[in-house]
């Protein structure tokens, strides 16, 4: 809908099959850093993890001067790699890194900047009603009686979405 070709990589097969669902192409079960076809060539990469790996693995795939906005919380740390072999990937590739701090938007257009954050939910609500983007297994709904036993569902990742 952005005029970006999407290409989704996550590793549980239950959301890659929600994200096949919702309408994605393309799926796949980790970063293609080996084909030659993505690798280098990626301009955008949105990285929802919060998993160091997943962010070497965006630098490593995005084209030189790419873009890379994380917006997962790094809650703890996943791995045993180092600041600096990400710090050399962006260095190297000249990426762009952002935080996914959604308030660097306007709140509304002004004259330099046309994109705001009003823009985005006018434009994204217009695409639900228009039925653009398919949402229906995203989620699901439980009696409010569920709700704690929804939330260690969510906590101990035993969740069906």
């Amino acid at each position: 809908n952005c005029g970006y070709e999407v290409i989704a990589c996550e590793p549980n097969e239950m959301r890659r099959n929600i994200a096949v669902q919702s309408g994605l192409k393309t799926v796949l079960p980790a970063v293609p850093l080996d084909d030659a076809n993505i690798a280098g060539k990626v301009g955008l990469v949105i990285d929802c993890s919060g998993h160091e790996q997943a962010v070497l693995d965006a630098c490593q795939v995005v084209r030189k001067r790419g873009e890379i906005v994380l917006i997962a919380t790094p809650w703890r740390r996943q791995t045993e790699l180092y600041a600096h072999s990400i710090l050399h990937a962006i260095f190297h590739k000249y990426v762009v890194m952002r935080s996914g701090w959604e308030w660097e938007l306007p709140g509304h257009p002004t004259d330099f900047r046309t994109n705001s954050i009003y823009g985005n939910l006018a434009a994204a609500l217009k695409w639900l009603a228009e039925c653009r983007i398919r949402v229906d297994s995203l989620a699901t709904k439980i009696p409010p009686r569920e709700a704690q036993q929804a939330y260690q569902n969510l906590l101990h990742k035993q969740s069906e979405r």
